[in-house]
């Protein structure tokens, strides 16, 4: 697709593994502006999260994302690299949306970190089951279920 041959598109990458790094981080760029496109113009931080749900969800369905991101990346790569890839493909805006849902929350500081990883977690295993071809409405409302109980609406 490129029109190049293959010599040609190794020169420009160290070993096999640099290259696969950087489509990986192509494809976690585009699954990013997915999220913040959908998102971003939502009038509520709770709207947003859940427009960027769908939008991860969606995003990660499309032919290869999931499996690519969430199985072989990780076989392939360091866990560093891996967690960059979940940093730029979701992570950092599902903090940040859960830090603006979660401001004016009277409540102890809650562990807004550790909240996004195990949220983070469970958006994954959604994905691999939504690329599979399961219905992504259950997850969906599974999603909006576990965010009504943690951000005030």
């Amino acid at each position: 697709a490129a029109n190049v041959t293959r010599g040609a598109l190794y020169h420009h990458f160290t070993d096999k593994t640099e290259l696969f790094h950087a489509v990986a981080r192509q494809v976690a760029q585009e699954v990013a502006d997915e999220i913040a496109q959908r998102s971003r113009h939502q009038p509520k931080p709770v709207d947003a999260l859940l427009a960027g749900a769908q939008a991860y969800f969606a995003a990660m369905a499309e032919a290869g994302r999931a499996r690519l991101l969430l199985l072989e990346a990780p076989a392939v790569l360091t866990a560093e690299q891996v967690l960059g890839l979940s940093d730029l493909a979701g992570f950092q805006a599902l903090q940040e949306g859960l830090q603006n849902a979660l401001k004016d929350r009277p409540e102890a500081v809650l562990p807004l970190r550790e909240l996004s990883v195990l949220l983070s977690a469970a958006f994954d295993r959604a994905a691999l089951a939504i690329a599979r071809g399961e219905s992504a409405e259950p997850y969906e409302h599974a999603v909006r279920l576990l965010l009504s109980r943690l951000v005030p609406v």
